[in-house]
């Protein structure tokens, strides 16, 4: 592993690319080998979590945020935290005329990206390594840019959302997913997370930000974004907890800190305490 990859703090990221490097397993390839978010369920009361109804929910999830943004064909578009390429490859084989660039700061997750995702004729697809609060393009570059459940990861909303004012064209809009904290329910949130703190760090890192709705409203007017949309879909995303306790066991040795770790955060999704919502801004 490159200095790079050893400063960038995945542990989830480090498994999986592991298990991916050495063949790994069909489920594991089939649950998380092109989509690593969570799922869109549109019934989730009587939501299937076989390996194909969360592949699907997977996708579901990410045109949810599309949908926001549409139409897409013929627009220059950016995707920030593109993992293993997932979202570029539903846009490029669903509009003509793109040009996708998807932008991580892990260059283990780009070479993955770039073996599953080709462009398609008349689209163009590119795969940049950088930094999200430090965007390696000039201004008014893209019509769209989305950030699918990343924005956690990213060292400051502040700055991220400064750069993507600067890179997107006048009328271009953002589009991002995240888990939101609630502020009455923080307490109860806070304490939750400190209890089950050791789990949550080693499955996802030491450097996760959590925000809320006040402090996105606060970037967005600081930056020049106008709110167009906000959406929470907690109810719908609730299965993917399911799928995770269901599935966890594929991992071998890290299914006790799979588990651990996702019951916590399932506790405060189910009791409201953290949402997870989509939002759309233009820039004006």
């Amino acid at each position: 592993m490159d200095e790079q990859s050893r400063q960038v703090d995945l542990p989830y990221f480090d498994w999986l690319l592991k298990e991916l490097g050495t063949g790994g397993t069909s489920a594991i390839e089939d649950i998380a080998g092109r989509n690593v978010h969570w799922g869109y369920w549109e019934q989730p009361q009587s939501a299937e979590t076989s390996i194909e109804a969360i592949s699907e929910a997977t996708d579901e999830l990410t045109w949810q945020l599309l949908r926001e943004v549409e139409p897409l064909s013929g627009k220059d578009i950016l995707d920030v935290g593109c993992g293993f390429g997932g979202t570029v490859s539903l846009i490029n084989q669903h509009y003509k005329g793109v040009s996708l660039t998807g932008l991580n700061i892990d260059p283990r997750q780009l070479e993955v990206a770039r073996r599953n995702v080709a462009a398609l004729p008349g689209n163009r697809v590119e795969f940049r390594e950088g930094n999200a609060c430090k965007l390696p393009f000039e201004p008014n570059s893209f019509d769209t840019v989305l950030a699918v459940e990343c924005i956690f990861h990213f060292p400051s909303r502040n700055d991220f959302f400064r750069e993507v004012s600067r890179v997107l064209k006048p009328g271009g809009k953002l589009v991002l997913s995240d888990f939101v904290l609630r502020l009455r329910w923080l307490p109860y949130t806070v304490a939750l997370f400190l209890w089950n703190k050791k789990p949550l760090v080693e499955m996802y890192g030491s450097h996760i930000k959590l925000s809320c709705r006040a402090h996105y409203k606060h970037l967005a007017k600081k930056h020049g974004l106008r709110w167009l949309k906000m959406r929470d879909i907690t109810e719908h995303t609730l299965p993917t907890y399911e799928a995770i306790e269901k599935y966890a066991d594929t991992w071998k040795t890290q299914e006790p800190i799979i588990r651990a770790a996702n019951r916590p955060l399932a506790r405060a999704s189910r009791s409201g305490a953290l949402a997870y919502e989509i939002f759309a801004l233009e820039k004006m």
